[in-house]
């Protein structure tokens, strides 16, 4: 499979507010089929509140689609964004 589209669906961006995001990748070594799957799910909410307890987005990918290793980018496509402070750190 090479790279299928995915709907990561809407989210209402306001100009000039400030928004945080979590993201993580995980293996999940228990589902089907063993250890070729990957969970992806990102989270985003303005900066002025608490972080949400749902997330905004998940996506379970299995072979040949899911990574099994990677790295991260942060790329601003057509837009004048700037990223503050960024931590990466290995999931528990």
């Amino acid at each position: 499979g090479k790279g299928r589209p995915v709907d990561f669906g809407e989210f209402p961006f306001r100009t000039g507010e400030c928004y945080r995001l979590r993201f993580t990748c995980r293996n999940l070594p228990e589902a089907e089929p063993r250890g070729q799957v990957t969970e992806y799910r990102f989270k985003i909410w303005p900066q002025t509140v608490p972080e949400p307890a749902d997330w905004t987005w998940v996506q379970n990918q299995g072979l040949p689609d899911a990574l099994r290793a990677g790295g991260v980018a942060l790329v601003a496509h057509y837009a004048d964004v700037s990223f503050g402070d960024l931590r990466v750190r290995r999931l528990e």
